[in-house]
């Protein structure tokens, strides 16, 4: 099949092939971007069993939008009958090839687990589960981001089965027991397939070896494993109790879900990488601590010395790389010749493109938090877009390697841009070029392509597929302006007038999630939690319109202010804060919820690292000196 043509996908190469699919490298000749198609075997499409069951797997998998998730694109069919679907295709490795070279580094062995926990978390909440969590199906790309795959033997809750009765459904050595009886299956299967998985990644050996396939299931079912410290002598004792529980024979023993699976596991990422790193540790009785508001305290005692501990931090501090990675891009606001008396117009562009970039980017955007009180200490400026004779000094000052700046205006009845990237060490151009589109949308999408080009040739490193900015923010520029306006008066503390905009935003384009998001906490700023909180469940139920930094960010805010899951949303702010350490409205959120929870230690260490990025701020500066 290599060569040939199926719907608007021309076959490249022979990825790979399993019991339920062959899979293809292709491309997509629409939208000019590669791809995977997987096919159902020629032998099986008659059997209306498998076909049904390939079919739930797309339907399953496409409801599904998660970045540890592989994303889903569409189902289709051959005119010869055969059936198949279209999904991202990613530049990595499987786990099986991982474990071929040996077994694991122990942190990188927690956070290949931990991503495999966030995605599954995901599905279990759809209710969906797995089936079939094996190394084979979980993959790592070279960006160190684990996809899960092949949901081909899912099976969503209270679905009629489709697999015949008495017949197990995936690979024999990763089942969990009642999976090996061919008994019902739930959330609790996956986290017993993910335990194996884990020992397989520390120790090079499966849990329950065999010599053949009926040998393995027994003991399954009915052996213990070999102790871990058998074959390594550097896995912590928590992790081998959180291993142990995970192979629990009794789901009832075992986690009762992903997420506590996940708690665990960042507890001990945290302990291992030290204090300067944050970490979640679990409350042990499950129950809501007493809340004892230490902030306003805080600012009672200690507010006459802002002042001199501001002046006595800014002297001391240097602002620091604010990320471990070779490369990091300072995207300044794009100067506005289109009308001057517009605020809106050189944030909403910016923001679309910055928007665009932290999607698809290889290299770390820097965030406009940071930037804006880096221009404030070095100009003592605060109000105001970044001006170009001002840009490359802030880009040095935050870490940047990389400057994206530009200029917006109109022609010929289409908005036109001039941007151009500079490598901020030698200050020199590396690229300009003019983009153009009918509306703000486009002109981002073609900045955003352009500019990336650019960028993974510079960095040398590969970027991930974006889908357009419209995609990620609303089809309609007149919804986008009233966001923009929102977000604006938000920022200068005018609640009131921040959700009437964002209001109209959402009443335009009712699919407008980051408009939702904003809405929600302008409501929260005013008062009215609950309809806060129906927003931002709203918001969440069209989460796969958002990126995957605003989705983090988003679950984080749901599971603080939602669920009252506050366990989960430390564990997920400090996920968004190794990927972006400058946030600084996360790092805020963090000192709130570790105060609200009387966590002294846990605000001490993130008070540091907030002051290491702003180190006048007066939150982070009164709570670092209590």
């Amino acid at each position: 099949m290599i060569g040939q043509t199926i719907s608007h996908y021309r076959l490249l190469e022979k990825l790979g092939e399993g019991g339920m699919g062959v899979v293809y490298k292709a491309e997509d000749t629409k939208l000019k971007r590669t791809v995977a198609l997987k096919f159902l075997p020629p032998e099986l499409t008659r059997d209306k069993s498998a076909k049904t069951r390939f079919i739930h797997e797309a339907q399953a998998a496409s409801a599904l939008q998660h970045h540890n998730i592989c994303t889903i694109h569409e189902i289709d069919e051959t005119k010869d009958g055969r059936l198949f679907i279209c999904m991202d295709c990613y530049d990595g490795e499987t786990l099986k090839d991982k474990i071929t070279k040996g077994p694991l580094p122990v942190k990188e062995a927690i956070d290949i687990a931990l991503q495999v926990t966030e995605g599954l978390s995901e599905a279990h909440e759809a209710g969906i589960v797995h089936r079939d969590i094996k190394p084979g199906n979980i993959l790592v790309t070279r960006k160190g981001v684990v996809k899960i795959v092949d949901f081909g033997l899912a099976k969503l809750a209270g679905m009629t089965k489709v697999t015949r009765t008495g017949t197990t459904v995936g690979t024999v050595a990763y089942m969990s027991p009642e999976q090996a009886g061919g008994g019902e299956l739930d959330a609790r299967s996956d986290i017993f397939s993910l335990g194996v998985v884990l020992y397989e990644l520390l120790s090079g050996h499966l849990p329950f070896p065999g010599d053949h396939d009926a040998a393995v299931l027994y003991g399954i079912v009915h052996n213990e494993p070999e102790p871990l410290s058998k074959y390594r002598s550097d896995v912590p004792d928590r992790l081998l109790s959180v291993i142990g529980r995970a192979l629990e024979k009794d789901p009832n023993r075992r986690y009762l879900s992903a997420s506590d699976f996940k708690a665990d596991l960042e507890t001990i990422r945290g302990t291992l990488i030290g204090p300067d790193r944050l970490h979640a540790p679990g409350i042990s009785d499950g129950k809501r601590p007493r809340f004892v508001n230490r902030r306003v305290l805080i600012l009672a005692v200690l507010a006459v010395v802002v002042g001199s501990i501001g002046t006595f931090l800014f002297t001391r501090t240097k602002t620091p790389r604010t990320t471990g990675l070779d490369h990091a891009l300072s995207v300044v606001d794009f100067t506005n010749l289109v009308d001057p008396d517009d605020p809106t117009i050189s944030p909403g562009i910016t923001g679309l493109v910055r928007v665009g970039l932290i999607e698809s980017s290889p290299v770390r955007v820097i965030s406009p938090e940071y930037l804006y009180d880096v221009r404030r200490r070095l100009f003592n400026t605060t109000r105001g877009p970044i001006e170009a004779g001002e840009a490359l000094e802030i880009a040095r000052k935050a870490g940047a390697t990389m400057l994206l700046s530009g200029q917006i205006g109109t022609s010929g009845g289409e908005e036109y841009a001039l941007w151009q990237l500079v490598d901020v060490g030698s200050g020199k151009s590396v690229a300009s070029q003019r983009a153009r589109g009918k509306n703000v949308m486009e002109l981002a999408d073609r900045i955003v392509s352009d500019a990336l080009a650019v960028i993974t040739n510079e960095s040398g490193l590969a970027a991930e597929a974006s889908p357009s900015v419209a995609v990620l923010a609303t089809v309609s520029p007149e919804a986008y302006r009233y966001y923009v306006v929102g977000v604006l008066a938000r920022e200068e503390s005018k609640p009131v007038e921040a959700v009437r905009a964002l209001e109209q935003a959402v009443q335009i384009d009712t699919t407008f999630a980051l408009a939702l998001v904003a809405l929600s906490k302008a409501l929260r700023d005013t008062g009215e939690v609950t309809s806060s909180r129906d927003y931002a469940e709203k918001a969440w139920r069209l989460r796969k319109h958002l990126g995957v930094k605003d989705r983090l960010t988003l679950e984080a805010w749901i599971q603080a202010t939602v669920s009252e899951k506050y366990q989960e949303a430390f564990a997920t702010y400090e996920e968004i804060l190794t990927r972006w350490p400058d946030d600084r409205e996360v790092l805020e959120h963090l000192v709130d919820g570790y105060l609200f929870f009387n966590r002294f230690p846990d605000v001490l260490a993130i008070t540091k690292r907030g002051l290491a990025l702003y180190p006048d701020d007066k939150l982070f500066a009164l709570n670092y000196q209590y």
